[in-house]
């Protein structure tokens, strides 16, 4: 299962991860706005 996981983030490109980090900042910042 590790090893898996391990596979997917090596595969992901750097503009995959900065879309992944945007979603997970566009959360936390949608909970964070009343």
């Amino acid at each position: 299962m590790r090893q898996k996981v391990v596979e997917v983030a090596i595969d992901m490109t750097p503009a995959t991860l900065a879309k992944f980090w945007y979603m997970i900042i566009e959360i936390i910042l949608s909970s964070y706005s009343i």
